[in-house]
Order: structure tokens, then sequence, then C-alpha cells
């Protein structure tokens, strides 16, 4: 007996279906977010590569060591739901919009909760605070141990994190100019990297495998020994954007982390008061 594997198409042609749209809007917040701070990715996917998975975004593997391109990536796995915000919501920038989002970011929470312990307990990414590696608990206990008010502020932190890049996000365009991107992304189905900086009117800064943090910094300290003529005057330019983009990403970080895992006295007595089960 031959068994055929039938995949549906990546390009559509005529009308979109609602369903491919609203994969294309998740989709798509990862993606130019990702865009905006120059991580790397290779493929935006619309069509499921499997049952009971919607589209992905595959970032690229390139060994990335900087602390600052894994809070980057988490920015971007948050995207998606700031971008369903804009969609969905007529105030994406109230408190209440979250609940009319899809369920679809639900893995993209535990995806970005896992990068944030990683990048808190494992890394030391905390700019205010004590270096601390804790990673001896299991993966799905790891905030077992923390007091509810450090739990709290956690998620506080994504939710803060989320809701300035629903501010960014619509300061940068008009909803028709997302309209028109994420319906051609739908069309389109999958892109590669390339393609998307295109769709969205953007200079890819880069080249090959490399990160705009690691040109940055080499820039900088070589700057007397680096050939004339390496970037273009389009990738300097763009990359000068993202420059400008990762130090605010990083600002918006660091008084997030201090905010919330510093200040968070107010936080620690609203727990406090919250009847729990016995």
């Amino acid at each position: 007996l031959e068994v055929v594997q039938s995949f549906p198409p990546h390009r559509m042609t005529g009308k979109l279906p609602l369903d491919r749209l609203l994969v294309a809007v998740h989709e798509f917040g990862h993606a130019y977010v990702a865009a905006l701070l120059g991580v790397r990715f290779e493929t935006v996917s619309t069509v499921p590569p499997g049952n009971e998975v919607g589209g992905y975004v595959k970032f690229a593997g390139n060994g990335d060591i900087q602390i600052s391109n894994a809070i980057f990536q988490m920015m971007a796995g948050i995207g998606s739901r700031a971008m369903e915000r804009l969609f969905f919501s007529e105030h994406a920038e109230h408190p209440g919009s979250i609940l009319e989002i899809s369920q679809g970011p639900r893995q993209d929470i535990k995806l970005v909760s896992d990068q944030l312990w990683e990048l808190i307990f494992k890394v030391g990414a905390d700019p205010h605070g004590a270096v601390l590696e804790r990673t001896g608990d299991p993966a799905d206990r790891r905030f077992d141990r923390l007091p509810d008010a450090k739990v709290a502020a956690l998620g506080l932190m994504i939710r803060d994190i989320e809701d300035e890049w629903v501010r960014i996000l619509r300061q940068e365009h008009q909803e028709s100019w997302y309209v028109s991107r994420v319906a051609e992304l739908g069309t389109a189905g999958v892109m590669n990297e390339a393609e998307f900086y295109s769709l969205v009117n953007m200079t890819l800064p880069v080249m090959n495998d490399e990160t705009p943090g690691h040109l940055v910094a080499l820039a900088k300290k070589f700057a007397k020994y680096v050939e004339e003529g390496g970037l273009s005057i389009a990738k300097q330019k763009a990359l000068g954007a993202v420059q400008v983009r990762r130090a605010e990403a990083l600002q918006t970080y660091s008084e997030v982390v201090r905010r919330r895992l510093h200040d968070f006295g107010t936080c620690e007595m609203a727990v406090a008061q919250t009847p729990r089960d016995s």
C-alpha cells in the first residue's frame, strides 16, 4: 500500500481564507519584530507543517552568543501577541485588548517564559541584580521554588515588554500598511528572510550568517582596520537603524527588569492578599 502525503499549497490565488490570514497576522508579528531588531531568521511560513501546528518562523541558528540577541529573540517571540492586539482590538494599548487575541500565542508564552528564565537565572541578564546560575530544577518546574510575588513579577515583565511593542508597532505604520503586507504574506504562504525584508521595505543590513550586534561591535573596535566599501551606503543606513532600535530595546528590557524584579513591593503585597487554595 503506497501512502501519499499531501500538503497545502504555499502560494494561493484568489481570495484568502480567514484562517490563513489569522496565521499570517501571527507570524508577521514574529518576523517583523525580528527584522526591526536584526534577529536573523531563515523562513516565515503561514502554511502548517503538520496537524495541530500553525505557521512558524524558523530562526537562524547562527551561533550568536551575545546575551542581547537572546533578549531580542524573546521580544520577537512576543511580537505575535502584540500584532494580534493591533488587528483584533479597537483599543490595542488597553490592558483588556489581550482578551481579544487568539489562543494561538499560548505556545509563544511557554517559549518566552523559558527564555526569560534562562536570561535571568542562567546567564545573569539582570543589570540591577546579582549573577546567579539556578538551573537545578527540571524545565517544567523552574518556577515552583520561586515566591509567588517573584513569579508574578516575571509575568509582568513579559506583559510590559508586550505592551511596549504594541506601542512601537502602532507608531511604525498605519493599519493599512500592515493589512497589505499581511495579506501578501498570506498569499505567498512562505517567504525567506530576504523576501520578507523586501515585503516590509527594509534593507537586510548584513550578509551570510552575520548579526548586526557583531558588526556594530567590530566596527567600533577595529574602525581603522576595516576595509572601506565593506558595506553599501544602504546597508550602513540599515545597520544604523537596527542599532538604534536594539539600543532602545535593551533600555526597555533593563527598565522592566528594574521595575518588576527590584521594585516589586506593591506586587508582593497584592499577591500576599490573594486567597490561595489550601
